[in-house]
């Protein structure tokens, strides 16, 4: 059957959001519509935040009726919508209840603290989900990672997400610390640039040597600072790898430039 998109590709970049959401009321309403495959955006500009967000308000409101009938929902994207603590938990809820949702878009809404482990707790119980975005989310602030890697987390509570995208979040971390990683056995897709992720070439290598899924890692614009050695081993573990056919480094050894 095919997935009934709102907005629809005309009305793209119109930022109607109370008619986005007066229409998902009605189509819930319909017993013929409410059983098709439903593909939602309420995302946000985020070069004209005031004009085009969303809203924590609307938002929660949205998320309340898509939690009456979480299972025709396919694709959620939330990015940029001013989105605060009671639609992030209203997202932590339904992330928890549907069985459908395959694409869930959280970029630009400080996703972060007890928000972030909410996120972590509900992918424990979610097996359908499929890409998660969180990008420039600021999770660098979070209190909860004590030295844990966020990624980590998420790959550790999570068998089934194939595409991951923690990228502009300013994230601190040690490269060689990423056991979850190594063992991921989901993943095809990760976007880490502009961290600051650090790590030796042996680091790097052990990683990119054990995973057997990994088709695109990107580590642009992190702190890595590999040594001539380093990178040596780097290529080592490149050339036992027969997966990964994407490496980005652009910018890899110096400071992220702001997104």
């Amino acid at each position: 059957m095919e997935p009934l998109r709102i907005p629809s590709e005309e009305e793209e970049g119109q930022y109607d959001h109370h008619k986005t959401l007066a229409r998902v009321a009605s189509i819930l309403k319909d017993p013929a519509e409410s059983s098709r495959p439903l593909s939602l955006s309420l995302k946000g500009n985020p070069v004209d935040a005031n004009r085009s967000r969303a809203g924590d308000e609307l938002v929660t409101k949205l998320l309340t009726l898509l939690s009456e009938n979480p299972n025709n929902l396919t694709s959620l994207d939330l990015s940029n919508t001013g989105m605060l603590g009671a639609a992030h938990a209203k997202v932590n809820q339904l992330l928890a209840q549907t069985s459908t949702l395959k694409t869930l878009h959280l970029a630009g809404n400080r996703v972060s603290g007890s928000t972030l482990q909410g996120l972590i707790s509900a992918l424990e119980a979610n097996t359908s989900l499929r890409e998660l975005d969180l990008a420039a989310n600021r999770i660098k602030n979070s209190s909860i990672l004590k030295g844990q890697w966020p990624g980590g987390q998420i790959l550790g509570s999570n068998t089934t997400v194939t595409s991951l995208n923690l990228s502009w979040n300013g994230i601190p971390g040690d490269f060689g610390s990423l056991g979850a990683l190594a063992a991921n056995r989901s993943l095809v897709d990760l976007d880490l640039k502009g961290n600051v992720l650090f790590g030796t070439g042996e680091a790097f290598a052990k990683v990119l040597g054990e995973n057997t899924c990994l088709q695109s890692l990107d580590l642009s614009y992190n702190q890595i600072g590999i040594t001539d050695e380093g990178i040596g081993e780097l290529f080592g573990a490149l050339h036992g790898n027969t997966t990964l056919t994407y490496l980005g480094f652009s910018g890899a050894f110096a400071a992220p430039p702001a997104p």
